[in-house]
């Protein structure tokens, strides 16, 4: 089968991009893989966290072949990537979906590749609709979707979302790969401690942070887990110009002696290091769809601590990988990480997190892109 793939990819960095190449890498075992990524994504001064799209890894998940070719404030080159689709001929273009911004040039691209005979269209959806929505975004969203034959989600919930946009839509749903492979080293627990300055049990929050995350959830988490145990919380990632407000949370709960923050994206050799130092992760998710963060953390053995919101019930397995808690509800996740961090807890959670990749596999992503038949782990 000839497929076009229309995604981000490196030097772009984050978790889309690492995700289509690491589906690029195992769509390419056995078909004939086109990759058409950007020239340039976002304007610098659109993007949220005011800080640069390349990736600054020294060991990128780099791809060959990419022709980057898409700049979204430049119709021209939605038109020349569109054309660049058509002379490929693919059997199947596959759209990567994740923000309303999006529509525009995808549009352009999908309305060239109807011109290619057969040829279907897939949108794979990271998030069906933007986290801050609106009726621009959502009529957006909808004058792209237009364009798909079919779709494939990463959870229930978000299949349900997209089947309200589109009713009668075929969506397939597939939850999204182990992680493991992005950075095949692993570290000691106590080296990697010793490097990041840490001691006692550690709670790891990682990604950007934005309202929905639910970090100030966690904030208000930790004086109960501090009366129980001397624990700390790493919180890493890049926050939003929206959610610095969250870093005065911590000083209004007087938890500033208890709470580490890195306020950096974390380039991909880095990753052992950080992961390698939690006991736990923690995402107190307000709302969702997938969640990279959640394989990742399972892909280094590490439990995970969630909230029921998109596929972390459906991916975590509660009691046995982490727990599980309702939104928006410090106490009771403040109990579930107490749970996980009991010693007898922490050792049975951390062996079933190890080997939960084995369950969530790029063969079966690959097969529902190519079949659009949901996957079953």
């Amino acid at each position: 089968m000839r497929i076009s793939l229309v995604s981000p990819a490196y030097p772009l960095r984050g978790g889309i991009a690492h995700y289509s190449t690491m589906l690029c890498r195992r769509l390419r075992q056995e078909h004939t893989v086109q990759f058409v990524s950007f020239a340039r994504q976002f304007p610098a001064w659109l993007h949220p966290t005011g800080a640069s799209d390349q990736d600054p890894s020294a060991e990128p998940l780099a791809i060959e072949g990419v022709e980057r070719l898409i700049d979204t404030l430049n119709p021209l080159s939605w038109r020349r990537a569109g054309q660049a689709v058509r002379a490929f001929q693919p059997d199947l273009l596959v759209v990567a979906w994740w923000l309303a911004y999006m529509a525009p040039p995808m549009r352009a691209i999908c309305r060239q590749a109807r011109r290619c005979p057969g040829a279907e269209i897939l949108f794979l959806c990271h998030n069906v609709a933007d986290h801050e929505t609106s009726r621009l975004k959502s009529a957006l969203t909808r004058l792209a979707f237009a364009q798909a034959d079919r779709f494939l989600t990463h959870s229930g919930e978000d299949r349900e979302r997209l089947l309200a946009l589109r009713p009668g839509a075929r969506v397939a749903l597939c939850h999204i790969p182990s992680y493991a492979s992005l950075s095949p080293r692993r570290i000691d627990k106590a080296e990697a401690k010793a490097r990041l300055g840490l001691s006692g049990p550690t709670i790891l929050f990682f990604g950007h942070v934005r309202h929905y995350k639910g970090l100030g959830v966690l904030l208000r988490a930790m004086p109960p887990i501090r009366r129980r145990i001397p624990a700390t919380l790493l919180v890493v990632g890049q926050f939003w110009k929206s959610e610095r407000r969250e870093l005065a949370l911590i000083e209004r709960l007087g938890i500033a002696d208890c709470v580490q923050v890195r306020d950096e994206y974390v380039p991909n050799e880095d990753l052992p290091w950080i992961f390698g130092a939690a006991d736990v992760a923690a995402l107190p998710y307000r709302s969702a769809s997938g969640s990279a963060v959640a394989q990742l953390a399972l892909g280094f053995g590490r439990p995970v601590v969630a909230t029921r919101v998109g596929s972390l019930p459906e991916v975590i397995e509660d009691g046995e990988t982490g727990r599980i808690v309702p939104p928006g509800d410090s106490q009771a996740l403040a109990e579930a990480i107490l749970d996980a961090l009991a010693p007898e807890n922490l050792e049975r959670y951390t062996a079933n997190a190890c080997r939960a990749d084995e369950r969530y596999t790029w063969d079966q992503l690959a097969q529902a892109v190519v079949s659009g038949e949901t996957a079953r782990p």
